[in-house]
């Protein structure tokens, strides 16, 4: 499945790097900001994909993440969780389903989130800069 995946990922210009389950943290870090998507299975033998690509995006929160799933569709929010976005690929696929779904999770907007230190009291005003 994997060698499928990059195959046709490779025929559509994209640069792949494939790692098993138990490499991806550290590919992840070799790879840095070069790193724009994680495709993962939901379950795979030793790990499933919801835990790596939480440990992706706890350090990495623009990474963005597409999970292939053999599950009916009803469970795939259960298995994924929130983070999925939607962006969940059933098996079985083709290689242009898999194309046409990397490019739309590469399309949508990464997960922002703002942090702001210090705190407002209700009713005041932001400070001015």
């Amino acid at each position: 499945m994997r060698d499928l995946c990059k195959r046709a990922l490779e025929a559509e210009g994209y640069r792949v790097s494939v790692a098993g389950p138990r490499d991806a943290l550290d590919m992840s870090a070799q790879l840095g900001d070069d790193l724009d998507l994680l495709v993962t299975d939901v379950m795979m033998p030793d790990f499933d994909g919801p835990t790596i690509a939480a440990a992706l995006t706890s350090s990495r929160r623009d990474l963005r993440v597409l999970f292939m799933s053999g599950y009916p569709h009803d469970r795939e929010e259960e298995l994924t969780g929130a983070i999925t976005e939607g962006a969940v690929l059933a098996k079985p696929f083709t290689p242009r389903e898999l194309c046409d779904a990397v490019r739309r999770a590469l399309d949508r907007p990464p997960r922002v989130e703002v942090v702001v230190a210090g705190c407002i009291e209700k009713g005041s005003e932001a400070p001015s800069n």
